[in-house]
């Protein structure tokens, strides 16, 4: 599996535990918009990285996270 995959895979699972965390917090908004904003976040990181290239500059920046 290469570096792009399994970042992916990370971001995946951890969506699957927000949406978990977003099921059992529903009477703490704050709570659930900090969940919300980490979604926005992972999602805007792979975007990003499937707009590039450069394969180097995609590992490069996976390995910085």
């Amino acid at each position: 599996m290469n570096n792009i995959n399994e970042f992916c895979n990370i971001i995946r699972k951890r969506s699957h535990e927000h949406a978990l965390a977003m099921s059992r917090i529903e009477d703490l908004p704050s709570m659930m918009i900090s969940i919300l904003r980490q979604e926005i976040d992972s999602l805007v990181r792979v975007i990003y990285l499937y707009s590039l290239h450069d394969t180097e500059e995609k590992n490069r920046l996976i390995h910085k996270h």
